[in-house]
C-alpha cells in the first residue's frame, strides 16, 4: 500500500472523529426527545384514566352505566391513539365496552378506581364511626379501567425524529468534515509546496527560493530553509573555487611531471643520437664504427616513436569496438605471439582451458593489455630469469584470467600505485603501460587486482563479464545437466 501523505494522516483521523462524535450525540438526543415525548404520551394517557377513574366512581356506586358508556364513547371518539375503553366491577364482569379499529401494536393501561373518602372530620359521627366508614370505603376497589391505546403514531414520530436527527447529523458532519478538510489543506498546501521546492532544488535549480506563507510557523521555517539554501550557495560557490583552484594546481602540477617525464625519456635517447652523429661527423672512423653508430641512431629512434606511441596511446585513446570473441582463444594465440618474440627471454607456460568463453570485447586492445602484463612480468626478471605462468578459468558470469611471474615482487606500499598514470618502479618506465591496461579491463566492465606471488612475485588477476549468448548457454546447458542428473 502507498505510504499516505501528510494530509491524509491529518484529514481521515479528524473526520473519523467528528462524524463519530456527531453521530454518538445524535443518539443522544435521539433518545433524550423520544424519551421525552414517550413520556408526555404515557402522562397523556395515565390523566385520561384517571379521568375515567373519577367519573367512573360515582356511577359504580350508584350503577349509572348510561352516563358511564356516554363518557366512553366522548373519549374514544376524541383521542384517535385510545383502541378500546372497558371497565369491570369488583367481580370482574365487565360492565363496559366501547372499541375501534385502528393500526397497532397496542398496550393497555389498567387503573382500579377506589372511593374517594366522603365524610370529613367536620361530620357528625364520631371517630370509631368514621374509621369504620373510611375501611368500608377504601380496603376494595370497586371495579377496574381497562384502556387499550395503540403506539403507533408514537413509533411514527420516533422514526420520524430519528431521520430528521440522522440527516442533522450528517450534514453537520460532513459541513464539520469539509471545513476541516480545507482548514488542513490551507496549511498543509503551504508545506507539501515547501517539499516540491526541495525536490526542485535537489533537481537542480539552485536559484529557487521558497514564498514566505501566510501561516507563521511556515513563515519561520520557510526562513530558515531560505537562509540554509543562500548559505549552501555560498558555500558551492567557495567549495567550486576552491576546487578550480586544486584542479588547476593539479594540472600544473600533472603538466609540470609529465613534462620533467619528457624531457627524461627523451634526454638519453637524444644523447645517444647527439653522440652518434658527432662520431658520425668525425673523419677517418673505419665502416665498423660507422654502422655501428648507424645502428645506435636507429635503435634511439624506434625507442623514441615507441615512447610517443605510448603517450598519444593513453592521451588519445581509442573508442572501444566489442565483437563477440572466444577468450580462451585469444589468449592462446596472445601466449603463442609472445613465445616467438626475440626481446621475451623467460619461459612461459601456459594452462588456458579448453572451453569456449565468449566475452565482449575490443580484441585489439584487451591484447595489448595482457601483452603489457606479459612483458612486465619479464622484465621483472631480467636479473634472475625465471616462468611466466599464464591461466584461465570461468565461473557462470565472468572469464578470469592469472598472469604470475617469479619477479621481485611489488611493495606493499606501491600495490595501490601501479595503476597510476606516470607511475612506474622501472627506471625506463614512463609509468603508462599498467595505466593503459587498468583503464582497458575497466572499458571491459571488468576488473583486475595485484597480489604476492606465494613463491615470490607478483599475480595480477584480471575478471572480465562473460557475453549474455555465453551466460544463457550457460544457463541451458546447466538445467539439461541438472534435469539429466535428476532423471
Amino acid at each position: 500500500m502507498k505510504n499516505p501523505g501528510m494530509h491524509t494522516r491529518i484529514v481521515v483521523p479528524a473526520i473519523l472523529l467528528i462524524f463519530a462524535t456527531t453521530f454518538v450525540l445524535g443518539a443522544i438526543g435521539i433518545d433524550i426527545a423520544t424519551g421525552f415525548i414517550e413520556n408526555r404520551f404515557k402522562e397523556h394517557i395515565n390523566l385520561m384514566a384517571k379521568y375515567l377513574v373519577s367519573n367512573a366512581e360515582t356511577s359504580l356506586l350508584v350503577g349509572d352505566r348510561f352516563w358511564l358508556k356516554k363518557l366512553a364513547h366522548s373519549l374514544i371518539h376524541e383521542e384517535s391513539d385510545i383502541k378500546s375503553i372497558s371497565i369491570t366491577n369488583d367481580r370482574g364482569q365487565v360492565i363496559l365496552s366501547v372499541s375501534k379499529d385502528i393500526p397497532g401494536p397496542f398496550e393497555t393501561l389498567d387503573t382500579q378506581v377506589v372511593p374517594r373518602k366522603m365524610i370529613n372530620a367536620n361530620s357528625f359521627f364520631s371517630n370509631e364511626v368514621l374509621k369504620q366508614l373510611e375501611n368500608m370505603f377504601n380496603v376494595k376497589p370497586i371495579g377496574t379501567v381497562h384502556i387499550t391505546y395503540s403506539t403507533y403514531k408514537l413509533q411514527q414520530i420516533r422514526v420520524s425524529i430519528t431521520r430528521k436527527f440522522f440527516l442533522l447529523m450528517i450534514i453537520l458532519a460532513g459541513l464539520g468534515g469539509i471545513v476541516y478538510y480545507f482548514i488542513s489543506r490551507s496549511i498543509v498546501r503551504e508545506i507539501t509546496g515547501l517539499a516540491r521546492i526541495s525536490q526542485e532544488i535537489a533537481a537542480g535549480n539552485t536559484d529557487l527560493r521558497a514564498p514566505s506563507g501566510n501561516i507563521p510557523e511556515v513563515q519561520k521555517l520557510t526562513s530558515a530553509f531560505n537562509k540554509m539554501l543562500d548559505s549552501i550557495k555560498e558555500s558551492n560557490l567557495a567549495l567550486a573555487a576552491a576546487n578550480e583552484k586544486v584542479a588547476r594546481q593539479r594540472f600544473l602540477a600533472e603538466m609540470g611531471k609529465f613534462s620533467m617525464l619528457i624531457a627524461h625519456e627523451f634526454k638519453n635517447p637524444l644523447g645517444i643520437i647527439k653522440g652518434s652523429t658527432d662520431i658520425l661527423k668525425k673523419d677517418h672512423i673505419d665502416s665498423a664504427t660507422r654502422n655501428t653508430m648507424i645502428d645506435y641512431i636507429e635503435d634511439e629512434i624506434s625507442r623514441l616513436d615507441a615512447l610517443i606511441e605510448n603517450f598519444l596511446t593513453f592521451a588519445r585513446p581509442s573508442t572501444p569496438v566489442y565483437r563477440e570473441v572466444d577468450a580462451n582463444a585469444m589468449l592462446d594465440d596472445i601466449v603463442n605471439r609472445m613465445k616467438l618474440l626475440p626481446e621475451i627471454t623467460c619461459k612461459i607456460d601456459a594452462d588456458i582451458e579448453k572451453a569456449t568463453c565468449t566475452v565482449e570485447a575490443d580484441r585489439d586492445l584487451l591484447t595489448r593489455a595482457i601483452t603489457n602484463l606479459i612483458r612486465n612480468g619479464c622484465d621483472s626478471m631480467v636479473e634472475s630469469p625465471g616462468v611466466i605462468t599464464v591461466s584461465s578459468t570461468h565461473t557462470e558470469k565472468f572469464w578470469m584470467v592469472k598472469i604470475s611471474d617469479q619477479g621481485t615482487g611489488i611493495p606493499d606500499e606501491l600495490k595501490e600505485k601501479i595503476f597510476n598514470p606516470f607511475f612506474s618502479t622501472k627506471a625506463t618506465g614512463c609509468g603508462l603501460g599498467l595505466a593503459f591496461v587498468h583503464r582497458t579491463i575497466k572499458s571491459h566492465k571488468g576488473s583486475i587486482n595485484v597480489a604476492d606471488n606465494p613463491g615470490g612475485g607478483t599475480i595480477f588477476s584480471i575478471k572480465i563479464p562473460l557475453a549474455k549468448t555465453q551466460t544463457a548457454t550457460s544457463g541451458h546447458s546447466d538445467q539439461e545437466g541438472n534435469g539429466s542428473t535428476g532423471a
